[in-house]
């Protein structure tokens, strides 16, 4: 799955790189190059922080989850210590 993201990512900057090189003109391998580069270095990061901001939702529902129990207790005990009075 992964070899295929990436295989898309270098498509899409080859095809980005191809797109500016017909409106600048011609582009040496180099600038190719480096333009693929970028777009996977950009790629990237935005991978990293999509992954990066799965997790902390993860770890913002598990609180969730947490708080509700905690919550759910405290009113069992509420009640239990009602019916005692």
């Amino acid at each position: 799955m992964i070899t295929a993201i990436a295989v898309y990512i270098v498509i899409r900057a080859m095809q980005k790189t191809i797109m500016k090189q017909d409106a600048a003109g011609a582009l040496t391998g180099d600038e190719i190059q480096a333009q693929i580069l970028r777009e996977l270095q950009l790629n990237n990061r935005m991978m990293r922080r999509n992954l990066e901001l799965n997790r902390r939702e993860e770890e913002l529902r598990t609180l969730k989850a947490d708080i509700k129990k905690r919550e759910d207790i405290l009113a069992v005990k509420e009640r239990f210590d009602a019916a005692k009075r």
